[in-house]
Order: C-alpha cells, then structure tokens, then sequence
C-alpha cells in the first residue's frame, strides 16, 4: 500500500551542486580561453618578430658608404629567413640619415618619434590595404660626408602568424576541454560518494520495522551530523511519547475492565433477582458502578487531551485569574452539594502568565474538586492568587481541611491511578496524574500540610512578564 502523503521536491541537490560547480567551470573554461588566445596571439608574435627581427639585422649588417654615396647589398638571406611564411607579403626599405630612400618602398609608414637606436622597435601599421607588422633599427654613420642615423624598415602581412596564434589556441582550449570535462567528470563521480551517507540514512529509515525507533548508529560527515542527531532526537520523542500511550492504554484498560466487569454482574443479579429490595440494591450498586466509570472515562479523557496539547499546542499569554474564576464557576454545584464555600484569596497584582489556558483549567479543575471531595462537609476551600515578583511566577494555592496526604505519600499521589491508600472513594487516580503533566510544563507542583489539619496545593505557573532583577 503506497503512502497517502507526498513530499514535494522541487529540485535535485545533487544537479543543483553539480550546475552551481558547472557554472564555476564554464566561467573558468571562458577564461582560460580568453588567456589561450592572448597567449597564442603573443607566442605567434613573438615567433615572426625574432624572424623579423634577424631579417633586419642581417640588412643592416649591409648598410655601407661608398664614394660619398649610401650604399645597401641586399642580401639574400634577409628575405629567404621571411619566405617561410609563403602567404605573407613582404616589404623592406633602407632610409638615409637625410630621410631619402636608399632601397626598398619608399613609401611605408615610419612611426613616431624618430628611430635613433640599433635595438629593434616593432609596431603595427596599415599599408596596401591590410595591418603590417613592421620592425626597423637604426645604423649609425660617422662618415665625413654622411652621418646620423640610417633606418632600415621591414615588414610582413600577418596571415601565417595569425593561423598561428589560432592553432596555439585551437589546441590550448581542446586540452582546457578535455581537462574540464575529465574534472566534471570526477566532480559528478565525488558529489554522489559525498550524498551516500543520506541514501544509508534513507534505507536504515525506510527498511526499518514500524515498531523499530531505536535512535540511527552510523558514521557520517560533520555537514549531516546535524541532521542525525535530529532524527534522533525525534525518534527519542517518539519513542517515549509511544511507550508512554501503551502503558497508558494497558492501565486504562485494566482500571476500566473492572467496574464494567462489576456493573454487568450487578445488572444479571438484578435481571434474575425477583426480591424488589434486593432488586434495587443490586441497581444502586450498578448505578454506582456506571458513574465510577462515567468518571473514570472522563478523567481518561482529560489525560489523553493534557498528554496531546502538552507536545502540540504552543504557549500564549493567560490571564490565570480569569482561569481561577472558570475554574469555581464550573465547580460551584459540587461544592453546594456538599455545603462546602468557595473563597477566593486575591492578591492582586498582574497575574499574566505564560501557559495553555485548557490544559491549566483541567489541573486546577482536578486540585478543586479533590478539595471539594475530601473537605469536610460545611467546610471552606480557599483559593488563593498570588504573583511571586522576584521568581517570575504566578501562584495558585488550594487550600483544604480535608485528611491531607502523608508525607511518604506525596510523591506516589501524582502516579497514574494511584489513590494514596483510598479505594472506596469513587476516585479514578487521575487527577494528581494530570496535574502533574501540565505542572511540569508550565511551573511545578508541591503538596504542602496545611497548619491546623488539611491540604494545600501549591501550583506556580511562568508569568508574562520579566522578573524582577
């Protein structure tokens, strides 16, 4: 049977983690690109500079004056060193001292400031319709009749050094590609070993039994320790909230088998009894019995709700006097019964706390009706309201003239269906059980002897407001 309830997922953390690390690599890759292609374009250039370079050298080297007269014997070598590169073009030029031309074009553009050294000065220039890339250096001359510095100029079109520069970037980016694509590759492979520790969590969770809470015992990364100890503080709420619900269904049952078991005796005796008398004592004992187990189921009832808000329902700010007063209201026909007052002990003050206003009308119903119960007859049950400044608390005492309770009993008056040595009092050993539960949630609980004979209950409860420093 497949389960009723979905879980919605809106995303896979394993592609998210994978897109966000892509990203980080595609960024990379376009950067290590545009780094290739500026390396190639620069190793390229490098490459037909010095190339460049020698040519104009070796042009140099045979720049001469003869007779008065600039003289250049061009060599060979020069331009075969140039012819390398068989779709470039090649253009040269030889200047004298004076600006004239000695060989070459005569008309390639010179740069700016003028040459007036033997290193080499390369630059880019238009000239017959595409970019060049040039290189010129200077001779000097001290001749009597010539002197100053002669130029010598070459040029290249930059065809072969541009498919170059993109074959030094062509196989920089496939090796970036291929190097990325084997890093994803490893990135994809560690996010599924690093998500392995979710998947065992999954399965020990999935192919456990459903009585099986016991908390999770593995090894796992500091990121999901967090989560783990989650799941297992759950499971420890879970679990005690279950063992908790069979103790208290295996005592239910056994405390309520008994008075039904009684009353269904007590009906056949009366259905089969044909004395009118006996008759009707058998009926007052059933009748008896039946309100035993109205109570009973009642106050099993009023556990069960305390015990459900206890985990659920979240505090808010109450007004326990307002509670007190619903509290005697409710109250005040079981006490008119037995001719018992109810007086109410106000203090004043700011009596806000911090509470669930049901379950805290359930505790304080339980302790008024045990005064009531076990008072006697004519006596007065004082309910007192206080606010205890310097703890932070809100004080409400039931104070009673009934029996009290033993020391050595105090303890055991708040466990589940005990009655402190009383069996025929027609109690359902709730009460101080559910007073108990609420108390420890909002305050605490004691069992005071009251001086001259009886009982008081003192219950506190988390004021509203700050206390005082």
């Amino acid at each position: 049977m497949s389960p009723t309830w979905k879980v919605e997922t809106d995303y896979s953390l394993r592609r998210r983690l994978f897109t966000v690390i892509g990203m980080v690599f595609l960024l990379t890759t376009v950067l290590l690109l545009l780094a290739a292609a500026e390396y190639g374009g620069r190793a390229a250039d490098q490459a037909y500079d010095r190339l460049l370079a020698a040519s104009a050298l070796a042009i140099a080297d045979q720049v001469y004056v003869a007779d008065g007269r600039l003289e250049v014997d061009l060599p060979n070598s020069a331009l075969e060193m140039l012819s390398l590169a068989r779709r470039d073009r090649i253009f040269y030029r030889v200047v004298s001292p004076t600006g004239e031309t000695v060989t070459g074009y005569g008309d390639l553009p010179l740069p700016d400031p003028p040459v007036t050294a033997a290193e080499p000065r390369f630059f880019n220039a238009p000239y017959a319709g595409e970019t060049l890339r040039f290189v010129v250096l200077g001779r000097p001359l001290a001749e009597p009749r010539i002197q100053g510095w002669a130029v010598v100029q070459v040029g290249q079109s930059r065809l072969e050094r541009g498919d170059l520069a993109r074959e030094i970037t062509v196989n920089a980016l496939v090796l970036v590609l291929i190097l990325m694509a084997m890093i994803l590759l490893f990135v994809w492979i560690g996010i599924n070993v690093a998500l392995r520790p979710l998947a065992a969590i999954e399965r020990n969770l999935r192919d456990r039994a459903p009585t099986d809470l016991k908390p999770l015992e593995m090894s796992v990364p500091r990121e999901v320790r967090h989560l783990v100890v989650a799941i297992n503080h759950f499971l420890d709420r879970l679990r005690a909230s279950v063992e908790a619900m069979q103790t208290f269904i295996a005592d239910s049952a056994h405390q309520i088998r008994t008075p039904l078991a009684s009353l269904r005796a007590q009906m056949d005796l009366a259905a089969d009894e044909p004395d009118p008398e006996a008759r009707r004592s058998f009926l007052d004992k059933a009748r008896r019995n039946a309100a035993l187990t109205t109570r009973l189921t009642g106050q099993l009832l009023s556990h069960a709700t305390v015990t459900h808000r206890t985990d659920t329902v979240p505090f808010v700010r109450v007004e326990v006097r307002d509670v007190v007063q619903r509290v005697l209201s409710d109250a005040a026909f079981a006490a008119e019964e037995r001719d018992i007052e109810l007086v109410v002990d106000d203090a004043g003050g700011d009596t806000h706390g911090l509470g669930d206003p049901v379950a805290l009308r359930e505790a304080l119903r339980n302790l008024v009706d045990n005064a009531i119960k076990y008072g006697p007859a004519g006596a007065t049950v004082e309910v007192a309201i206080a606010t205890d400044i310097e703890n932070g608390m809100v004080v409400v005492e039931i104070r009673d003239r009934g029996p009290g309770i033993p020391d050595n009993e105090k303890d055991r008056a708040f466990e589940r269906f005990h009655r402190a040595g009383r069996t025929d009092d027609g109690g359902s050993g709730l009460g101080l059980a559910i007073v108990r539960q609420v108390a420890e949630r909002h305050g605490g609980i004691a069992l005071i002897d009251r001086p001259g004979g009886g009982l008081i209950a003192r219950f506190t409860i988390r004021s509203a407001t700050e206390p005082a420093s």
